[in-house]
């Protein structure tokens, strides 16, 4: 089996309620996205509370890319109510039957989500890319397997 992945990047921590975290996080990306491209950036959710309103939201790399971590520890997320802090987290291998795909729009968020029926499945891990173009794409590693 192949190595952990390793991600590599800024954290902050994000409140849950009604969905609020979406908003937040665009900007987070949004404000990301001046210094780094788009592209080359991936939002990683974990770290959720027991009672699931707080996780932690990070943007970082799965690459080694010290510069592009480097560039986020240097952007100012004051304008945003956040305060960052550079983490080092092990993640499964992407190789790993757990993690399972689904895209869609970045406007559709909720949608997505629910398609993948997270609400019903525990899950500890979730990678993010867009695109800046409007495509969404999330990685989620399930702890439970899917009831049929």
């Amino acid at each position: 089996m192949d190595n952990n992945t390793i991600f590599r990047g800024i954290k902050a921590t994000f409140d849950c309620s009604d969905w609020q975290q979406v908003e937040t996080i665009g900007n987070f990306w949004e404000c990301a996205a001046g210094i780094v491209p788009w592209i080359d950036l991936v939002g990683l959710g974990c770290n959720w509370t027991t009672d699931g309103q707080y996780f932690d939201y990070a943007l970082g790399t799965i690459e080694d890319n010290s510069e592009l971590v480097e560039a986020l520890a240097s952007i100012d997320f004051a304008s945003l109510s956040l305060e960052t802090t550079p983490c080092e987290i092990t993640l499964p291998p992407l190789s790993d039957p757990k993690w399972e795909t689904f895209s869609g729009k970045d406007s559709e968020v909720k949608e997505i989500y629910e398609r993948a029926d997270c609400y019903h499945r525990k899950y500890d891990y979730e990678l993010e890319y867009l695109d800046g173009k409007g495509n969404f794409s999330t990685m989620i590693h399930f702890i439970e397997p899917k009831c049929s």
